[in-house]
C-alpha cells in the first residue's frame, strides 16, 4: 500500500500532533507500508530528505502559518505526482488540499489532534467564561474569543481583526471539507465526543485511536525539583502555575524548571525558578534527572498530552488539570494528582503535597506511573487499528 502522509510540519518541527505523526509514519513503514511524507517548513532545507529512513518532502513557505498556500501553486506539478502515486491519503493538516485530492478519487483519512475546525482556534476554550467551550456557537459567535486570544499574543488591532475574520471563515470552510473524508480519527474519547457534539452527522465515520508512545527509558531521579514544559502560554496554565508557585515559595528548597521560556538558561534564585530555551536530547534528559514531578496545569482541554505520557514513561509524578483528555489518559495511575483547572489554591496544595514527600515515595509513585502507562497504551495496537481503517477506506 502506498501511503502519503500530509502534515503541516514534520519532526523535528512541531509539537504533540507532529510527534504522533512521526511515530505513526515510522511504525507504518516498519509494518511494510510504502510511506512518503509531505509537509511544509520555513527553514532552509532541501525539498526532499530522509528522516530515519522515511522519505520526507518539505514544501518551503515564507510564513509560519497554516493558511499559506502560494507554495502549493508553485509546486503543483510535484504535488500532483505525489497525489497520483498514493493509494490512500493520511492527513493531519493542510486540509485545504482535500477538494483536489477528492477530484483524484483518493481515499482520505483525517487524523485530528486539536479541536480545529470545530473550534476556530483549536483550543475548545471559552476566553469569555474562562472555561471549556461547549462548541454550541456558530463561527461568527466565536469572534470575541478569537479577538481576546490574539490580544493575549500581543497583536495590534488590525492583525486581530484580520485573524478573527480568517479563523472564523476557514473554520466554516474546513468543517465542510471534513464531509469529503472517508474516516475521521480522534486521539481520545473526550476529543471525539466534543467534536461530535458540534458535528453529529460524522459519527458513522469517526474512530478513536490513542497516540503511539515514544520509546523512552526510565530516568533515575537525582533531585527534588519540579518541571513544567508548556512554555509561556496562557492556555497551558503558565500564569496560574507561577501564582501557585509563589504561594508556596519558601516552604521548600526545590526549584521549578520551565521550558521553553528563554533564549538561554537563566536562574532566578529569589523565585527559585530556572528558565530554559526549547529542550531536546541530552539537555532535556539532564533537566529531567533533577525533577520528581512534571506539571501540566492547562486551563484549556488537551485532547491528548504527550507531556503527561512522557512524564509517566520517564517515571515521574504528574500534577495535571482535570480537563479534556488528560483524566482519560491517566485513569488508574497512582502517581497522577488532578487539580481543578485555573484554580491557584488547588494547584498550590498539590505542589506542596508532592514536594513534602520523601524521595523514595516519589520514586515509587513515578515507577507506578511508568508501569501503568505501558499497560494502558500499546503502539503496535494503535498501528494495527490505523491499518484496519486504511484497509476499510481503500476497499
Amino acid at each position: 500500500m502506498n501511503l502519503l502522509v500530509i502534515s503541516e510540519t514534520f519532526y523535528p518541527e512541531g509539537r504533540g500532533g507532529e510527534v504522533a505523526t512521526y511515530l505513526y509514519a515510522k511504525l507504518l513503514k516498519e509494518r511494510g507500508l510504502n510511506v512518503k511524507v509531505l509537509s511544509t517548513t520555513t527553514r532552509a532545507v532541501p525539498l526532499a530528505g530522509k528522516v530515519e529512513g522515511l522519505s520526507v518532502y518539505r514544501i518551503p513557505k515564507k510564513k509560519a502559518t497554516k493558511y499559506w498556500v502560494i507554495s502549493d501553486f508553485i509546486y503543483s506539478n510535484f504535488l500532483m505526482k505525489l497525489f497520483e502515486w498514493s493509494d490512500v491519503i493520511y492527513m493531519t493538516g493542510r486540509l485545504h488540499l482535500i477538494p483536489q485530492l477528492k477530484r483524484l478519487r483518493k481515499p482520505i483519512v483525517i487524523h485530528l489532534h486539536s479541536s480545529f475546525p470545530a473550534c476556530p482556534l483549536g483550543s475548545a476554550f471559552n476566553f469569555m467564561s474562562k472555561s471549556t467551550c461547549s462548541l454550541d456557537k456558530n463561527f461568527l459567535e466565536c469572534f470575541p474569543c478569537i479577538i481576546l486570544y490574539e490580544k493575549l499574543n500581543g497583536r495590534n488591532m488590525v492583525k486581530v481583526l484580520a485573524s478573527s475574520l480568517l479563523n472564523s471563515t476557514l473554520g466554516m470552510i474546513y468543517d465542510r471539507y471534513l464531509a469529503y473524508a472517508d474516516a475521521l480519527l480522534f486521539v481520545s474519547n473526550f476529543h471525539r465526543d466534543v467534536f461530535l457534539s458540534k458535528f453529529p452527522t460524522f459519527s458513522n465515520k469517526s474512530f478513536v485511536i490513542y497516540n503511539p508512545l515514544p520509546q523512552l527509558p526510565y530516568l533515575e531521579i537525582k533531585g527534588d525539583d519540579l518541571g513544567y514544559f508548556g512554555g509561556i502560554d496562557y492556555l497551558k496554565g503558565f500564569y496560574v502555575l507561577i501564582q501557585a508557585w509563589l504561594k508556596i515559595l519558601g516552604k521548600h528548597d526545590s526549584f521549578i524548571h520551565i521550558a521553553p521560556a528563554s533564549s538561554q538558561k537563566r536562574v532566578l534564585k529569589r523565585r527559585r525558578i530556572v528558565l530554559y530555551p526549547r529542550l531536546r536530547g541530552r539537555m532535556y534528559d539532564e533537566v529531567y534527572k533533577h525533577i520528581r514531578a512534571v506539571l501540566v496545569p492547562s486551563i484549556a482541554p488537551e485532547t491528548f498530552s504527550y507531556v503527561v505520557s512522557e512524564a509517566c514513561l520517564r517515571g515521574r509524578i504528574v500534577v495535571a488539570s482535570q480537563v479534556g483528555g488528560i483524566p482519560e489518559i491517566t485513569e488508574g495511575l497512582r502517581g497522577v494528582f488532578m487539580v481543578k483547572p485555573n484554580d491557584i489554591n488547588s494547584l498550590a496544595d498539590a505542589l506542596d503535597l508532592v514536594l513534602s514527600m520523601d524521595r523514595s515515595e516519589a520514586i515509587e509513585l513515578g515507577l507506578k506511573n511508568r508501569e501503568g502507562i505501558l499497560r494502558k497504551f500499546n503502539s503496535r495496537r494503535s498501528v494495527n487499528e490505523l491499518v484496519r481503517v486504511f484497509e476499510k477506506v481503500v476497499g
